[in-house]
């Protein structure tokens, strides 16, 4: 007997391979984009290094120090669930007991040696790097491919190694390739002032701590740098690079609150 179903034909399976291909291949990108975004390379820049020093902690109260740092350590580790960080620097804006003791209490352990290898395998062995000032032989392309491999660093300037110029000259040759930099003059900011950001970095905080460093700057065309903090005049303070979050662009916070710090004409740094 003749069937009156034919036998379906081989070629009317074709448009359903093709619709499952390609929900495979949306499936691997987005595996693919999530793995990039776990391993996401991001760094912050502070226009001062008296922000985490010992006398910062006391001007704007233990607490918010304290908070910042561990709000920093998750922001640059990408999960802050503990690890290792190299300070490659012998500032006292980053030596400081009160700093150390916010990192230990965050559940990182800290090496300081400037001394130390400067090199890629050497650096993929921390979460995070922290730099400022001299006394130190660091590399741009050396940061630059560890940032790009994931890697977390912080960078205080306003030290006074070199004058502000050559300060902000030397750190811009490796932000200038995440859209960050520093001004060339020092500005004057001193004092205690509230973020005025809802960004991660400033959770419980309520002030932090400045005294006349390098302000910040932020490339408004590249989508993954902006500032996060600034004065009620508009001088940047923090900025960010965060790779996994391409919103972070050129944003500053909105009616930035803050007391006293008012730009000037640029003194010497007061590191």
């Amino acid at each position: 007997m003749v069937s009156k179903h034919p036998a379906a034909d081989p070629l009317d399976a074709r448009p359903m391979l093709g619709i499952a291909r390609t929900a495979g291949i949306a499936v691997l990108l987005g595996a693919a984009l999530l793995a990039s975004q776990a391993h996401a390379g991001r760094i912050v820049i502070n226009n001062d290094e008296w922000t985490l020093s010992d006398v910062g902690y006391t001007q704007a109260g233990s607490s918010n120090a304290d908070a910042f740092v561990q709000n920093l350590l998750g922001f640059l580790d990408g999960n802050g669930a503990g690890g290792h960080v190299l300070v490659y620097s012998d500032n006292f804006g980053l030596t400081g007991s009160r700093f150390r003791t916010s990192v230990d209490g965050a559940g990182y352990s800290v090496t300081v040696d400037t001394g130390i290898a400067f090199d890629l395998p050497t650096l993929q062995a921390y979460d995070a790097v922290f730099l400022a000032g001299s006394g130190h032989a660091k590399d741009d392309t050396v940061l630059a491919d560890y940032v790009n491999g994931g890697g977390g660093v912080y960078i205080a300037a306003g030290t006074g190694v070199g004058g502000a110029a050559g300060e902000a000259a030397a750190w811009n040759g490796f932000l200038s390739g995440f859209g960050l930099g520093f001004g060339p003059a020092y500005n004057d900011v001193h004092g205690t002032l509230a973020p005025g950001s809802d960004h991660l970095l400033f959770v419980g905080v309520e002030q932090l701590y400045f005294r006349n460093g390098n302000s910040v700057l932020a490339d408004a065309a590249v989508a993954s740098a902006g500032i996060r903090m600034s004065n009620l005049v508009g001088t940047g303070l923090i900025a960010v690079y965060d790779s996994g979050d391409p919103s972070t662009g050129g944003a500053a916070p909105d009616d930035p609150p803050g007391a006293g710090g008012q730009p000037g004409d640029g003194g010497s740094g007061d590191g």
